[in-house]
């Protein structure tokens, strides 16, 4: 949808001199990854038991493991994301999409550039359906 709506501004920019960009960052070591598991932790502590009957203990322990394997192997060279504005925002010719991190640049560009978007959608359902579990209730 982001993407979608950055790329009609760009078209409706145009006409008013207005360059429109996008910045599609990977996965990176912020204050906000970093606590992402604790603050899952706490999330889950808080919902009403219906709702952690509904979805299982199985789904929290996954989600958690999930959330881990992407803030682990996040890159820490977070000033990529602010070249990549300052390169938008500064530079003669700047590109429509920036991707930096090793994640958005080597594995999400190149998929959804190159495998036709009802594949895209099967390889993410089925990684989905490994790497996240379906809710208790739905079983």
């Amino acid at each position: 949808a982001a993407e979608a709506f950055t790329s009609c501004l760009r078209w409706e920019m145009k006409w008013f001199g207005v360059s429109v960009h996008s910045v599609n960052p990977g996965t990176f070591k912020t204050v906000l990854a970093e606590g992402a598991e604790e603050r899952i932790k706490l999330l889950w502590r808080n919902v009403p038991g219906s709702c952690k009957r509904e979805y299982g203990e199985r789904f929290s322990k996954k989600i958690l493991t999930f959330t881990h394997m992407f803030t682990s192997n996040a890159s820490t060279q977070t000033s990529l994301v602010a070249d990549a504005v300052v390169h938008a925002t500064c530079s003669e010719y700047p590109c429509r999409r920036y991707f930096p991190g090793y994640d958005a640049k080597f594995l999400w560009k190149p998929l959804r550039d190159l495998v036709p978007e009802f594949i895209m959608d099967s390889i993410i359902d089925t990684f989905l359906k490994f790497a996240l579990p379906r809710p208790a209730a739905t079983m």
